[in-house]
Order: C-alpha cells, then structure tokens, then sequence
C-alpha cells in the first residue's frame, strides 16, 4: 500500500445473521472478465460481494441473471445495482451523465449527450431499451448525485467505515491511448500521488496502480456502497 494512503475497513454481514465484523480490504478475492471482455462489472461486482458476503460465493451465472447480462452486449449496471440495493445496501452515484433524463427521454437523450463515436459504440453493445427500464427503477433507491466526480470524493469516501467504491473509467485512457472505451474498476486506496484499483481486465491486473492525474482524465462516474445498516 502507498504511503500516505487511506486505507478501506469493510465489515461483512451474513445474509442470515446481524452479526457485524470488520475485516481488512485485502481478503477481497479478485475476479478476471471473462474471455468475451463483456464481463469487467460482473466481475468488479464479485470483488465487492466477496468483501461483504466472504463465506459465500456467486457464481457468474448468478451475477449475470441478477445483472441482466444478455450475449454479445455490455452492461448498464442500473439493474446490478437496484439488486444490491434490494439487498440492503444504500447506492451513491456520481455522474454527469443525466440518469432522471435518461429515464424519461431514452435514446433521444443519448443522442444528444454522447459524441457520435460514443453513441455509435454504446448502440452496438447495449440494449437501451432495458437500460432505460433498470434506470427508471434504481432512481426510487439510489442516491444520483448530478456532477462530474472528483478525486476529492474518492478522499472523502475512502475514508468512509463500510464503504466501497466502483468507478466507470475509459480503459484507453489509463493505457495511454486514444479512443473511447468504458470500463469498470474496484478501487483500492487513494494517496496524494496515485490512486490503486482491481482491474478485472482484460488483461486483469489487480493491485493497479495509476497516478491520481492520470486516474482523473479516466474517470466517468463513481459509485459508493454502503450496507444500509451501517451508519
């Protein structure tokens, strides 16, 4: 771990017990994406549940029906992330992508806030039609925050007892390329030089390290995880 870095202390609850005990962010087990490199959020989403539920283990066929995964298309997590909050977790998102507006306006909206190339990327490997379906329902248990993120929230909530933190990143930019891509990462631990994440891949790479510079040019959205019991 970097020096000057804020490090994560998880507690985990059984899905049968009330029983709360804190456990060090490293027993988090690592998932890969899977061969289709379709998978990197169901994967993030292993790492996560592994943290808060570490006797039991979810299976990618598990995670796929609980995410609506579908063959040969990426995933909008909406419906992922209504199903932790089902579960009893309390979902923060920061983003300036308008989800309010996408619930209500659809493709149109994706239109007009996407570049072409980003919309002609996102139409050949989503169904925005589902997306929009899981969107208009996390809005009744989400927290959407409207704003672009900032590393200063990734301070804020590294430091947060229970908390963890998926990003949304563009992938071409954390490997110095051009281009757009979308990617989801679990971060790790932040410092005043570098920001540290489980990159799912592909390649996979837990343990990356990045410079907070970097990290930000990367960064779409954040979203925060917090059992719902957890003050």
């Amino acid at each position: 771990m970097d020096e000057n870095s804020f490090p994560f202390h998880f507690f985990t609850f059984s899905l049968f017990h009330n029983s709360i005990h804190f456990i060090n962010f490293k027993k988090m087990r690592f998932y890969k994406n899977l061969s289709d490199d379709l998978h990197c959020f169901q994967a993030s989403l292993k790492m996560v549940l592994s943290i808060y539920f570490p006797s039991e283990e979810f299976s990618f066929k598990q995670i796929d029906k609980a995410t609506g995964f579908k063959k040969d298309k990426g995933t909008w997590d909406a419906r992922g992330f209504l199903w932790l909050a089902k579960k009893g977790f309390r979902i923060i998102r920061i983003s300036d992508f308008d989800y309010k507006r996408f619930a209500d306006e659809g493709e149109k909206y994706l239109k007009w806030f996407w570049m072409p190339e980003v919309y002609e990327y996102q139409k050949k490997y989503s169904d925005f039609k589902n997306a929009q379906r899981a969107v208009k329902g996390l809005l009744d248990y989400a927290n959407f925050i409207f704003r672009r993120p900032l590393l200063s929230d990734i301070d804020k909530y590294a430091r947060k007892e229970g908390s963890t933190m998926m990003a949304s990143v563009n992938p071409k930019v954390l490997d110095h390329k051009g281009g757009y891509g979308n990617h989801v990462v679990v971060i790790e631990s932040i410092s005043k030089k570098y920001v540290v994440f489980s990159d799912p891949g592909l390649p996979p790479e837990p343990h990356r390290k990045v410079t907070r510079s970097l990290f930000k040019k990367a960064l779409f959205e954040l979203i925060v995880i917090t059992p719902a019991s957890f003050k």
